[in-house]
């Protein structure tokens, strides 16, 4: 729980992030799998979303939906923190 919660706040700070970075700056030691297994789960929770972010080939990057915003918003850690935008859709979110 305690590296979801990390992934939540990672996500709520830097807007949108790869497994892989996420991974190294929550989990180091853990296998990358494991990272997406917690995004996917996020994912269905639907606390995250994902899309493959331009002009990277099949590089993919997660983001929060509005509902995962609002729940890391919520944690005291992040109170100083402005919320990032959440544009509507997934087409949006790769301009804005």
């Amino acid at each position: 729980m305690e590296i979801t919660w990390a992934v939540l706040a990672a996500l709520f700070q830097f807007r949108i992030a790869t497994a892989e970075w996420l991974r190294r700056l929550t989990a180091p030691d853990a296998g990358i799998e494991k990272m997406r297994a917690r995004l996917r789960r996020l994912r269905s929770e639907g606390l995250a979303a994902e899309l493959v972010l331009p002009q990277s080939g099949r590089t993919r990057g997660w983001f929060l939906t509005e509902h995962g915003v609002r729940i890391a918003g919520a944690f005291s850690e992040l109170a100083h923190i402005p919320a990032p935008r959440t544009p509507g859709d997934e087409t949006a979110f790769k301009y804005t």
